[in-house]
């Protein structure tokens, strides 16, 4: 099937990487708000794929990302997490996720499944993401804290949809 070709598998992570830097998390496009308090980012179309990426919530969230070709879709990635300290208060929220977003914005382009690099440090700031496989199928997970205190994780998986 055209599915495990290698060539089919590099455009469709090449799509992915182009998505998430001109419409995902990662870029300064809006969000827009769905119904139900659902909030997305895109659609992003490029040739015969579109990326979209739907998530809930705030201070803990979960959402999926999917690309699809001619109506079908080709790839996921589903994600749950956010912040579990019941410490950290909503101006201190708005720092974890501005130093996320900063992570986030250097994920490997060669392996845009990741949602960010596997350790970026910024101060007393970690983020670290752990993840396995490729992008035909993966599951990871990633940190964030500050002066060795966690305050927020969130797990991740996916991979193509059909093989």
């Amino acid at each position: 099937m055209r599915y495990k070709t290698p060539g089919y598998v590099r455009r469709l992570s090449d799509f992915l990487a182009e998505a998430r830097i001109s419409s995902g998390y990662e870029s300064d496009r809006a969000v827009e708000t769905m119904n139900a308090g659902e909030r997305r980012l895109g659609p992003y179309v490029g040739g015969k794929f579109s990326y979209v990426d739907i998530y809930s919530g705030s201070r803990r969230f979960s959402g999926k990302e999917e690309i699809s070709s001619e109506g079908e879709v080709v790839w996921a990635r589903e994600y749950d997490g956010g912040i579990f300290d019941a410490k950290v208060e909503d101006k201190a929220m708005e720092e974890v996720y501005s130093f996320l977003k900063a992570a986030m914005l250097l994920f490997p382009r060669y392996e845009p499944y990741k949602r960010g690099p596997d350790e970026f440090r910024n101060g007393e700031w970690l983020y670290t993401d752990v993840c396995k496989g490729d992008m035909v199928s993966f599951k990871g997970s990633e940190i964030v804290s500050l002066g060795g205190r966690t305050l927020y994780a969130l797990a991740y998986g996916g991979g193509l949809i059909k093989v």
